[in-house]
């Protein structure tokens, strides 16, 4: 099984051949360019049925959330149907940018970038998305590109 950040970096290897092709008027602005849209297409290939994070950062992310979530949440509105609910067909990257600008209520966006990330695969892992053998990573392209979706 390959894992969805190895196809992102065919993608990207493949772009950046592509941008080495490319006449040196204004390369700059025609490699980011191309680039993103490599990436942005990879992404919109991966879903989180392909494993997107890792069992390491579900049980960092459960640590997290008995520790810190826990004060406000519990695992039922996070889990199952509620959560469906409302994030279904959302992007990762929604949710990510959503916990970290409200997320804790008394410090938002105080947490490392890793404890989002981990926090987001336990709530994952707890909709029934399986752990891979890739970490999640807030690679913004990737993130927006893996849907909520069973």
């Amino acid at each position: 099984m390959s894992s969805p950040y190895t196809r992102i970096s065919l993608t990207a290897a493949l772009a950046i051949a592509a941008i080495a092709m490319v006449p040196r008027t204004d390369s700059t602005a025609v490699s980011d360019t191309v680039v993103r849209e490599a990436l942005r297409h990879a992404a919109a290939d991966t879903t989180l049925a392909e494993g997107a994070f890792t069992e390491a950062q579900v049980t960092r992310g459960e640590e997290i959330f008995s520790t810190i979530c826990v004060e406000c949440h519990d695992t039922t509105e996070l889990g199952g149907e509620d959560f469906m609910y409302n994030w279904e067909g959302s992007s990762v990257g929604r949710l990510f940018r959503t916990i970290t600008s409200t997320m804790p209520e008394s410090d938002p966006g105080g947490l490392p970038t890793e404890d989002y990330l981990a926090v987001i695969s336990y709530i994952l892992q707890l909709n029934g998305f399986p752990a891979g053998e890739s970490e999640l990573t807030s690679e913004t392209e990737l993130l927006n590109g893996l849907r909520i979706e069973h």
